[in-house]
């Protein structure tokens, strides 16, 4: 079984050929078909996750990002992928503001109804998995 950690997801990253890559879905077996990534630098707090979407990592997330920031070093990195790439990729930062790159034909396959955003937003939603794709209750 091939295991995917921080380095795999950098190593997609550096490609930059995700976004205009054409290719099938590769969801992940079970629940839930994508899995996220995410980075989040305070000052010298941080926030790491790498597994499942879950409503407990959203909540988690936005714990961390409702403490206010005192320095303006503040980084957030967010990325879905599936078993063969990238799916979407957001940053967002006090120096560069919200930036999104996402590869639509995928997005749309695994995400019908909600638009992709720099943070994983689809979670504040209760869904549920239907024949490999999200959809909301």
């Amino acid at each position: 079984m091939k295991r995917y950690t921080t380095k795999t997801v950098s190593r997609w990253l550096a490609s930059q050929n995700f976004i205009r890559k054409e290719r099938q879905p590769s969801p992940f077996p079970g629940k839930a078909p994508t899995r996220i990534m995410i980075n989040a630098i305070a000052g010298k707090r941080r926030f790491s996750y790498l597994g499942k979407p879950s409503r407990q990592m959203h909540d988690g997330l936005l714990k961390f990002c409702r403490k206010p920031v005192v320095n303006q070093d503040f980084t957030i990195y967010y990325v879905e992928f599936d078993k063969k790439g990238i799916i979407n990729f957001g940053k967002n930062s006090v120096e560069w503001g919200p930036t999104i790159k996402t590869n639509l034909a995928l997005w749309t396959h695994y995400h019908l109804e909600v638009k992709p955003d720099v943070l994983p937003t689809w979670l504040n939603y209760k869904h549920k998995v239907v024949d490999g794709k999200y959809k909301i209750i």
